[in-house]
């Protein structure tokens, strides 16, 4: 059986792929929330939030967040306010900001050692084509 490569609750690398793939699902999930009025819902997609701040390495946020939801009632469900809702909508749109930011300059740092890397390797080439030029 092939392994996963990432389980949830993981820390992602910034400038991948995943890691841009994580912050369009905290998106996701919080246009879900404002949509959304059932408690059940509201509870699972909070705890889903939660989840993938914690794999964009934002412990504190995550563990926030999961504070929102309140006491457990005796019928399973929590009390969401709309206040609650609220914070934690600016929580993810104030993480998402943050996480854009270091994503993007992560993917350029990586695009720049890439460059950086194939022009070492075409002068060598071209520095190599030379000193033979000269020999013949």
């Amino acid at each position: 059986m092939r392994k996963r490569k990432n389980y949830p609750g993981e820390v992602r690398v910034l400038g991948t792929k995943d890691y841009g793939l994580i912050l369009g699902s905290l998106m996701s999930y919080r246009n879900q929330l404002l949509r959304e009025n059932d408690p059940f819902k509201l509870a699972f997609i909070i705890k889903k939030m939660a989840e993938k701040l914690q794999e964009l390495d934002y412990k504190h946020a995550s563990e926030l967040t999961l504070s929102k939801l309140g006491m457990k009632e005796l019928n399973g469900t929590y009390s969401i306010t709309d206040k609650r809702k609220e914070d934690v909508v600016n929580i993810a749109n104030r993480y998402w900001r943050m996480g854009k930011k270091k994503h993007e300059a992560a993917k350029l740092k990586i695009k720049n050692s890439e460059l950086k890397q194939q022009s070492k390797l075409s002068s060598k080439k071209s520095t190599k084509k030379k000193t033979e030029v000269l020999e013949a």
